[in-house]
């Protein structure tokens, strides 16, 4: 979703303090606009909070996750599944 899209939702929603899951299409992780995104949430709904859920190993600059942390976002979750093979 294009960042002008989401600002747009974010604009028809209004307040809201509750949890914004910003996992729903696909790998956040790979949303290169992840960052100003949240920064708009926070703009847009200070009281809210912007979360994630990672399901891939992708590979992030050193400092992407304080990246997000600064912007706002309030949690992130990795799922894996772990298999154990005899």
């Amino acid at each position: 979703m294009s960042l002008g899209d989401f600002s747009l939702i974010l604009e028809r929603i209004g307040q809201f303090s509750g949890i914004f899951h910003l996992h729903g299409f696909g790998e956040p992780l790979l949303d290169r606009q992840l960052v100003p995104k949240v920064q708009e949430l926070k703009k847009k709904s200070s009281s809210s909070l912007g979360f994630i859920i990672s399901t891939l190993s992708v590979r992030v600059a050193e400092d992407y996750f304080a990246k997000l942390l600064e912007a706002g976002l309030g949690g992130i979750m990795i799922s894996f599944i772990w298999v154990y093979c005899r």
